[in-house]
């Protein structure tokens, strides 16, 4: 069975005019809607390498799944437990 990556959610961008007379990060940040789809499509990776690569041993996948249930504190937590 072939891997299949399904589209990633978009991250909405300043806006080119404005950042040229800023510092301000270019990445706006997903919104919790956003985070939620983008999670819920991680979640069905079939090829999750994610955690291997991880210098740090961050348990990604399961803050993934509590990003994709909406639990951010839980999220948050996970993250911050490495």
């Amino acid at each position: 069975m072939p891997i299949i990556y399904p589209k990633k959610t978009d991250m909405p961008c300043a806006d080119p005019a404005e950042r040229r007379s800023t510092w301000d990060e270019v990445p706006l940040g997903y919104t919790v809607e956003r985070a939620v789809v983008e999670a819920h499509r991680c979640v069905e990776c079939q090829d999750p390498l994610c955690e291997q690569g991880c210098p740090v041993n961050v348990p990604i996948r399961e803050f993934i799944r509590r990003v994709a249930h909406g639990d951010m504190e839980g999220a948050a937590r996970t993250i911050r437990s490495k």
